[in-house]
């Protein structure tokens, strides 16, 4: 395949084959064709540097610089000749959007709106480098049947809010394929739903009474009351919901964000947001000072819905008993 500016494209497979022939004449007894030969990405100064051709070949995955020239029986060597060749095993790239905010996940984009038009664009590379070119790309919405895409970018209205799924096929001009099933979420208004636990030591006073042994002051304190160390693990779990409380359909927690009356605050992200995975992170206190602290907490998922700061009173401790007799 010849791309503009005269690129060179083949695949994997394309057999590459070389020509030569010499002008005869007819008082030049040793004119004619004595050596064809080649070379690849190795740079050939001179006929040293090439081997023999002596049947078609193919070339590596990648651009391919390939050296060739021959020589006839009368000692006259052509100019060592240089063409690039880019072979592209690689299929085109699928990219999706949306002009609505939108948030993203490993299987497809999330939107709060209830309809939506989605964008879509197949781009051909081999490698770092400019493939073939896309030749072709199908769609269907909802395990409808295929439809043959206008351009290698379109757009695909979506009108109902709801879990709606969109394949897509986009072939280069070597028909290397890419065919990938996007899940597209429409009218997600649910913040994700967020759960704490604390390993030990811990200890949960319920009410006063599990106090009886305690210098703390009971009125101080908001019941349940849970007493860690700082080097306690405290562990918080999120998981995304779509449509309604606990479906755990929705896009993904992109963040969760704590913090302990201002002393330690920290957001931490989600790397790989995926639907119906639950995020967990977990951190201990270390190095705060024993007292009686709030923690709030709370996640996000990738659309920005953020569900209400939650609440634990906490009682960091790391002082012994003391005894008398």
């Amino acid at each position: 395949f010849i791309g503009g500016e005269n690129n060179i494209f083949i695949s994997s497979e394309t057999a590459v084959r070389l020509y030569a022939t010499d002008t005869v004449l007819a008082a030049a007894e040793n004119s004619g064709l004595e050596f064809l030969g080649f070379s690849v990405d190795s740079p050939a100064n001179s006929f040293a540097y090439l081997q023999p051709f002596t049947a078609d070949f193919t070339l590596a995955a990648g651009v391919r610089t390939l050296f060739f020239a021959s020589r006839d029986r009368a000692g006259n060597e052509e100019e060592i000749q240089r063409r690039d060749i880019t072979v592209d095993v690689t299929p085109p790239n699928i990219i999706l959007g949306s002009q609505e905010t939108f948030g993203t996940n490993a299987e497809g984009i999330g939107v709060y709106a209830d309809s939506v038009t989605v964008s879509f664009s197949a781009v051909d590379f081999a490698g770092p480098n400019p493939g073939v070119g896309v030749g072709r790309v199908e769609f269907a919405l909802d395990n409808g049947p295929l439809q043959l895409a206008p351009a290698a970018d379109f757009d695909l209205f979506i009108a109902s809010a709801g879990i709606h799924f969109v394949r897509v096929i986009a072939r280069d001009h070597f028909e290397n394929t890419h065919d990938k099933t996007f899940r597209i979420l429409v009218g997600e208004k649910q913040a994700p739903r967020t759960a704490v636990s604390f390993d030990a030591p811990q200890f949960i006073a319920n009410s006063p009474t599990d106090l009886i042994s305690s210098a703390l002051n009971p009125a101080l304190i908001s019941f349940p009351a849970i007493f860690i160390s700082p080097n306690s693990p405290v562990t918080i779990s999120s998981l995304d919901d779509a449509f309604i409380s606990e479906d755990g359909q929705g896009l993904g927690v992109a963040s969760i964000t704590a913090s302990i009356n201002g002393v330690f605050s920290s957001t931490l992200t989600n790397p790989s947001p995926v639907s119906g995975a639950t995020f967990i992170t977990s951190f201990t206190f270390s190095g705060v000072q024993d007292g009686i602290y709030e923690l709030q907490y709370g996640a996000s998922d990738g659309i920005g819905n953020r569900e209400n700061t939650n609440k634990k009173n906490l009682i960091i401790d790391t002082q012994p008993p003391q005894s008398k007799v």
